[in-house]
């Protein structure tokens, strides 16, 4: 359970960093850095605590809350200093991948 624990408690830890260095939309990038931080609190809880937890049902939603928290940390590097050229990059290769 610790080893499926360890990409979320990672990935809410590069989030909360990207976070303080957002430039623009910096009140919500600190509203989400905050519900981060206490999910990533959570998440080390159930790390301790996994031996008297189903592994099934929890499996399912770490992998929905993994998800949640890369969409997260998409949209916070995407309010850092570079984002915007970031953005432009991102979506060029997006487009052609369409056509």
């Amino acid at each position: 359970m610790k080893q499926i624990l360890a990409k979320p408690i990672q990935l809410s830890d590069q989030m909360m960093k990207a976070a303080d260095e957002a430039s623009s939309f910096k009140q919500e990038c600190a509203e989400l850095k905050a519900k981060t931080e206490k999910l990533a609190g959570i998440l080390c809880q159930v790390a301790r605590a996994s031996s008297d937890l189903y592994e099934r049902p929890t499996h399912h939603i770490i992998d929905d809350t993994e998800q949640m928290l890369d969409q997260a940390f998409s949209l916070v590097l995407k309010c850092r200093v570079n984002g915007i050229t970031k953005r432009v990059f991102t979506i060029i290769p997006s487009i052609s991948d369409v056509s």
